[in-house]
């Protein structure tokens, strides 16, 4: 084990071995009993376990309220209108792709309705194709 290693284990998970990652802790241990850098880094880190345990004692532990607790369970669970949406699309909201959706389709048919038939000449064409759609009527029908 690298020295550089050994460090960063220390910083991780202090100088007591039993809390090290179980399959680096032999060479760790190693490690600690053979070289005196290693043995220097075990009494700082050491120390400073001592220090922050002390300090843990001093912090005061507030109990949350009921209130506090009835509030942070009511906003992580979903509401059950929210569920079904969820199985049926699981990617966010609904609404988003819904209205992309129903806006292509309104400017598909837009598009659709002031393009000119293919070998149509002339403007006309493509204003009465478009009352033809959006009223109902058709040419025949004028035409009579």
């Amino acid at each position: 084990m690298k020295i550089e290693r050994f460090q960063a284990i220390l910083d991780a998970y202090g100088a007591n071995p039993d809390q090290w990652p179980a399959e680096e802790r032999n060479a760790a241990q190693h490690l600690a009993e053979t070289s005196s850098t290693a043995q220097a880094m075990m009494t700082d880190a050491a120390a400073l376990d001592q220090f922050l345990d002390a300090a843990r004692g001093a912090i005061p532990q507030a109990e949350p309220s009921p209130e506090l607790l009835a509030d942070i369970l009511a906003a992580a669970t979903p509401a059950a209108r929210h569920r079904w949406t969820a199985l049926l699309w699981p990617f966010g909201l609904v609404w988003k792709p819904a209205s992309a959706l129903a806006m292509a389709g309104l400017l598909g048919l837009f598009l659709g309705a002031i393009t000119p038939l293919p070998g149509a000449t002339g403007s006309s064409v493509v204003y009465d194709d478009l009352d033809a759609l959006l009223l109902g009527s058709t040419l025949e029908q004028e035409a009579q």
